[in-house]
């Protein structure tokens, strides 16, 4: 297995793991470990490209690191989809 696609996966299965078990976590560290998958997943993303630029490792953990970030406070915010 490539090692891209191992760190793709881990950024899922942990997402997917916080954000069933948001509800019962502290709001700030579930919220920064759910932006360190969405980094995560946006350098697992650029592992499998190649000839990628500097720009891109930098850019792109953090735009998904904050992608990740307001997706989960609109989900769990008020009266939100998974808000329970």
């Amino acid at each position: 297995m490539d090692a891209g696609v191992a760190v793709l996966v881990l950024a899922g299965l942990s997402t997917v793991a916080l954000a069933l078990l948001h509800p019962r976590l502290p709001r700030v560290p579930a919220d920064l470990a759910l932006a360190a998958g969405g980094a995560l997943a946006g350098v697992g993303g650029l592992m499998l490209q190649d000839q990628v630029l500097t720009a891109e490792w930098i850019g792109a953990p953090v735009v998904l690191a904050g992608i990740f970030y307001l997706h989960a406070r609109f989900l769990f915010k008020g009266k939100g989809p998974l808000r329970t």
